[in-house]
C-alpha cells in the first residue's frame, strides 16, 4: 500500500501523483515495450529489514525514475535523495521521504 502525502497537479495529461505511483508500483521488466520502466521494490518483499535492505530500498527508489541512459521517465520527477523515516519490521512497513528538485514526497510502503 502506498500513501502519497503531497504532489502538486499540473497541466500534464497524467498527474504527477499518478505518474509517481505508476513508476514505483510497476515491476521492472514487466512491460514489453519499455522493459527498463519500473522498480525493483517487489524484490524486497520478505527480505530481512537490515542495512542491506535499507541500502537497496534507497537505491531502487532513486533508480526507478530514470531509464538506462539516466534520462527521467517523467521530467517532473527527478529525485535527489531518499531518506528512511521509519522502519517497522514486525508489520513490514517503511516510511520514506523522497526529495525531488522542487518538491518532496513522504510515503508509507507496506507489504515487506
Amino acid at each position: 500500500m502506498i500513501i502519497v502525502a503531497r504532489l502538486e497537479n499540473s497541466s500534464f495529461t497524467v498527474s504527477e501523483e499518478k505518474s509517481f505511483k505508476r513508476i514505483i508500483e510497476t515491476p521492472l521488466s514487466s512491460r514489453v515495450i519499455r522493459p527498463k520502466f519500473g522498480s525493483l521494490l517487489h524484490e524486497l518483499i520478505d527480505k530481512n529489514m537490515d542495512d542491506e535492505f535499507r541500502m537497496l530500498l534507497s537505491s531502487y527508489l532513486l533508480d526507478c525514475f530514470y531509464d538506462e541512459n539516466h534520462k527521467a521517465w517523467d521530467e517532473r520527477l527527478k529525485p535527489n535523495s531518499v531518506e528512511l523515516i521509519s522502519l517497522d519490521s514486525t508489520n513490514g512497513f517503511v516510511g520514506v521521504r523522497i526529495n525531488f528538485e522542487n518538491d518532496e514526497v513522504e510515503l508509507n510502503l507496506g507489504g515487506f
